[in-house]
């Protein structure tokens, strides 16, 4: 289960936002403050996952769910020298449930949530977005217990000559 999404920026969120999502979550506030724009970004997620074509497409702004333009269109201020990142923590109990083996392994290690970062760049020279970082996390209730970040990916997206590994 989701247990809380946020977004930096993404549109009105300049500044890093951070949504804890319950049984029951509202989202309101006054008019452009930016509720729309949470609703968004997770479609711009959905439809990156689900209507990719080709591996070389790291995000997918325009498409049947969300149409969100360029790069320079999403990323707050359009300032394209600005990182968009967004990142979910799931709860790991309804996994948990349905697999025996991890259940074992993640309550032997007290994992009790895991969670996923992203971060996205505009490239200059390819005029594309590519992946700048991603971090995965394994924690308890308190404190992260294994963190693991990749930051050599700018640098693969980047190289053409890299990708061919």
């Amino acid at each position: 289960m989701l247990r809380e999404y946020r977004l930096t920026n993404f549109k009105a969120f300049g500044e890093t936002v951070t949504i804890p999502i319950r049984p029951l979550t509202l989202i309101f506030g006054a008019n452009s403050s930016g509720k729309s724009s949470i609703f968004q970004s997770l479609l711009l997620l959905k439809q990156t996952l689900e209507k990719t074509e080709s591996s070389e497409t790291v995000l997918l702004p325009e498409g049947p769910l969300v149409d969100l333009g360029t790069y320079s269109d999403f990323v707050h201020r359009h300032r394209t020298a600005l990182n968009f990142e967004f990142r979910a923590r799931f709860s790991l109990q309804d996994i948990n449930a349905r697999s025996p083996l991890l259940q074992k392994i993640f309550k032997k290690a007290k994992v009790t949530d895991a969670g996923i970062s992203v971060q996205f760049l505009w490239n200059e020279g390819k005029r594309q977005v590519i992946p700048h970082r991603v971090d995965i996390i394994l924690s308890d209730e308190t404190s992260p217990l294994i963190s693991y970040a990749s930051s050599e990916l700018s640098e693969r997206y980047a190289n053409p000559s890299i990708n061919a590994e």
